[in-house]
């Protein structure tokens, strides 16, 4: 279930501008996703849309780089609803952003 693209960008945005806020507040210059974070993120989102037709290897849609020569296939949206997406945001905001590397 992809989430309606407003309700997304204003969490996005609202959750982005907290983490910028925590970033300043402790002194930090950087922050980028863990490596080892970033691929159980992407192993995740994959697991969900695995078998379903925008998946399929007939699909050359753009959502899955088709677009884009030589770039690896793979489903970016996440497809496990908004109310999930959110939950799993908040953790890692609510545990320091612990999924991040801060410097």
């Amino acid at each position: 279930m992809l989430a309606n693209v407003v309700a997304a960008i204003e969490q996005h945005v609202d959750w982005i501008g907290d983490c910028l806020s925590y970033v300043r507040e402790h002194g930090w210059r950087t922050i980028e996703a863990d490596v080892h974070a970033q691929a159980e993120w992407v192993e995740h989102a994959q697991s969900l849309v695995v078998g379903l037709v925008r998946t399929a290897p007939s699909c050359s849609s753009w959502y899955l780089g088709a677009n884009v020569s030589g770039k690896r296939r793979i489903f970016l949206p996440y497809t496990g609803g908004l109310p999930a997406y959110r939950r799993r945001c908040d953790e890692v905001a609510d545990a320091g952003y612990d999924s991040f590397v801060l410097a």
